[in-house]
């Protein structure tokens, strides 16, 4: 795997491992239960990722990527984060 940062709602950053990455998803592991959604960074890349929960299983979920994370959480690549 490849390790990762997870943004929660409140701001908090989480470190991750990242595995089976594809174009439209992963999945991925953290010290804390994850929400439904949240922006993931995955640190072999610049690009912020907005996920949406499909499975989970111990302390693994898998995720679908929503859309690029917007710096601001505005903005048109924040419309799909509800």
């Amino acid at each position: 795997g490849v390790p990762g940062t997870i943004t929660l709602a409140d701001g908090r950053a989480l470190r991750c491992e990242v595995m089976d990455i594809s174009l439209s998803g992963a999945r991925v592991t953290a010290p804390v239960a994850l929400p439904d959604t949240f922006d993931l960074r995955i640190r072999s890349s610049a690009t912020g990722l907005v996920c949406r929960v499909l499975w989970r299983k111990d302390a693994a979920v898998g995720v679908r990527f929503v859309t690029r994370a917007s710096p601001t959480g505005t903005g048109p690549d924040a419309q799909d984060r509800t």
